[in-house]
This record gives C-alpha cells, sequence and structure tokens, in this order.
C-alpha cells in the first residue's frame, strides 16, 4: 500500500483501493504505519486533509523530521513521501472537509440551532450521564 518496506494498516476509512470495515459518516483516512531502518512510504493526495503524526523519532516527511509526539500538517494536492531513518512508526489521519462547524464549550454541530437546543437539553439533564462519575457541570453563563 504505497511504500517500501513500510507495513501499512488501514484503520478507517479507504486508501490505496481498499476500504476499512469500520463504519464511517464522511470520507476518511485512518493509517497505523511502521517502518523498518530506511523504509519509505509514498502518502498520496487523495484527501484535501492529511496529517502524519510522529510516534517515535526517525520519522521524516520530505526529508522535514518529525519529532516524537509532533503533527505535521500537510498541504493539500502533494504527494509526500514518508522516510525512517531507524525503525519507525506514525500515524496518518486526513479526510474532506465537513463543512461550517458552530462551537460553543463542548458542543459542535453543522446547524447553529442544534447548538441552541443542546444547551437546553444540558440544562434540562435530557443528556446520558458518563458512567461513574457523579459531578455535574453547569451549562456555562454568558454575560
Amino acid at each position: 500500500m504505497g511504500g517500501d518496506g513500510a507495513i501499512v494498516k488501514l484503520i478507517a476509512g479507504k486508501a490505496y483501493g481498499h476500504l476499512s470495515p469500520v463504519q464511517t459518516f464522511s470520507p476518511i483516512l485512518y493509517l497505523d504505519v511502521q517502518f523498518p531502518t530506511g523504509g519509505t512510504f509514498v502518502l498520496n493526495a487523495e484527501y484535501s486533509e492529511r496529517a502524519v503524526y510522529g510516534l517515535t523519532e526517525g520519522i521524516a516527511i520530505a526529508d522535514t523530521p518529525l519529532g516524537q509526539y509532533q503533527m505535521a500538517v500537510l498541504h493539500p494536492g502533494e504527494s509526500v513521501e514518508i522516510t525512517a531513518g531507524a525503525a519507525g512508526h506514525c500515524m496518518v489521519i486526513g479526510g474532506e472537509p465537513l463543512g461550517t462547524r458552530h462551537k460553543w464549550w463542548n458542543f459542535v454541530s453543522s446547524r447553529s440551532e442544534r447548538i441552541e437546543q443542546a444547551k437546553q437539553d444540558w440544562k434540562a439533564g435530557n443528556f446520558e450521564s458518563v458512567p461513574e462519575e457523579t459531578e455535574f457541570i453547569p451549562l456555562p453563563e454568558v454575560g
């Protein structure tokens, strides 16, 4: 799947002609990439939003080092070569934009009226509680 020596696992979404059995609700890409020393992986430009998260030292994107526990957001429309000078591990995530999102406190929706409904539902206690959680955090008051 696009690599020279790299072991690539498709976790979710679609990539390189493969489809994960994990149900998704938008076009996404989620890959686990493990490299032997000197391994390479070419990430194609199939998705307009893509990022690489380094789990180990030694990963480089187009010859630019990516630190351990760092994320690099990639430019759309460009294939990139990901390499590992030593055995390495990274995650690749991506997908297509979901459109405009409205955010307020812990609520995110593509419809602002749904945010207003969520505020009312929170105040009324209509959300399921988190198992083993006893604390209730009230809705923030905006002055």
